[in-house]
């Protein structure tokens, strides 16, 4: 998907950004009826800010951010 995004950054003629319209979301991103999964990695990201010498909160704020 990333590089449909980055050839049609560079478009220049219209049928290119009709092709990013149209194109499908990753099925590892979907669930079964289509729509988008929930991004569950709070506990990961918290678990690598601890292990980064970061605090808990930091690791949910990075969490929010990605």
């Amino acid at each position: 998907m990333a590089g449909e995004v980055s050839a049609s950054r560079k478009a220049e003629i219209p049928v290119e950004l009709i092709k990013l319209l149209l194109a499908s979301a990753h099925l590892d991103l979907c669930k079964a009826d289509g729509d988008f999964l929930k991004y569950r990695k709070k506990g990961k990201w918290e678990a690598a800010a601890k292990q980064a010498g970061l605090s808990k909160a930091d690791g949910g704020r990075l969490t929010f951010a990605a």
